[in-house]
């Protein structure tokens, strides 16, 4: 497995998914999730990342 899972498309942040800060919307139940380097919600996968610049 990768050491990193995803990176904040904002400000470069990697980590963990379950290190992302989160909070539910109470009107529509769902969980947002946030970057803790710089509040952005545009993650993508580093693993997708990786695979696309080796194609």
């Amino acid at each position: 497995m990768a050491e990193y899972e995803i990176e904040c498309n904002e400000c470069g942040w990697r980590g963990m998914g379950s290190a992302l800060d989160k909070d539910t919307d109470k009107s529509s139940g769902k969980t947002l999730t946030f970057c803790p380097g710089c509040g952005s919600t545009d993650f993508e996968s580093v693993t997708e990342k990786k695979q696309g610049e080796s194609s």
